[in-house]
């Protein structure tokens, strides 16, 4: 009886472990790390570009490759690939007089326009600025329909929400990163007021702070990535509205 139940036992251990098993913050991004991955794809207003090759920032370091998502019912992670080493200091001389890069990751319910002379709001936005051996800055803010902003420091844990503020110091442990040949970052979804299963679309764009030299992603996050974003659900609507 015992070694009949030996093969379920076994396989209800792997799962478990499979369940909790988190990508490891190391800076360096695999194929393997992470479960879904959004190609960069060069977006432009001309027609004739058709792929990053030549334009000024490729294999800088601010040129996005990939970027991988990978969640569960606790924590989004999020794996950022350039081409080239990836660069904490912008791109290279003479750009790189600023030394900083700023990352900034915008997700909304529809695809947006960017071209429109008042472009819609995301749901949700994430920025960052990073010099030479850190995250200088790191802001998270969340766009509610019939409610202000509500904007967090996720290095302080400064909230905003309309014209009131507060503080939460247990904020900056519910977020993480790496800075390595890659950028990984953690977030606890816990700060989510709003559902990010409902923004599958998202903007990023990859930067020389001070300068016009970047890299922009737009695409939409797999139905993989949706549906693990889906499983927070119901605990973010338990959350929903606040976040102290």
């Amino acid at each position: 009886m015992l070694r009949m139940l030996i093969p379920g036992l076994i396989v209800i251990v792997l799962s478990a472990a499979l369940a909790s098993a988190a990508p490891i913050l190391d800076g360096v991004i695999g194929t393997g790390e992470y479960t879904v991955s959004v190609q960069d794809t060069y977006v432009s207003t001309d027609p004739a570009v058709l792929d990053e090759t030549g334009m000024e920032y490729f294999n800088t370091g601010l040129d996005i490759d990939y970027v991988h998502f990978d969640a569960n019912t606790a924590k989004l992670y999020l794996g950022i690939s350039t081409k080239d080493t990836f660069s904490r200091n912008g791109a290279p001389p003479p750009a790189a007089s600023i030394g900083k890069t700023g990352l900034s990751m915008q997700f909304y319910t529809t695809m947006p326009d960017l071209t429109a002379s008042s472009p819609t709001e995301p749901l949700w936005s994430a920025t960052m600025t990073l010099n030479a051996t850190e995250v200088e800055q790191a802001r998270l803010v969340q766009n509610l329909p019939s409610d202000p902003n509500v904007a967090i420091d996720l290095l302080s844990g400064l909230i905003k929400d309309g014209s009131g503020y507060s503080l939460d110091t247990g904020i900056p442990d519910k977020f993480d990163y790496s800075v390595g040949e890659s950028l990984e970052i953690t977030l606890d979804m816990s700060l989510m007021v709003v559902d990010p299963s409902t923004a599958p679309f998202l903007v990023m764009q990859l930067d020389d702070v001070g300068d016009w030299r970047d890299d922009q992603l737009i695409d939409v996050i797999p139905e993989p990535a949706t549906m693990g974003l889906l499983a927070i659900g119901a605990v973010l609507l338990l959350r929903r509205r606040r976040v102290v």
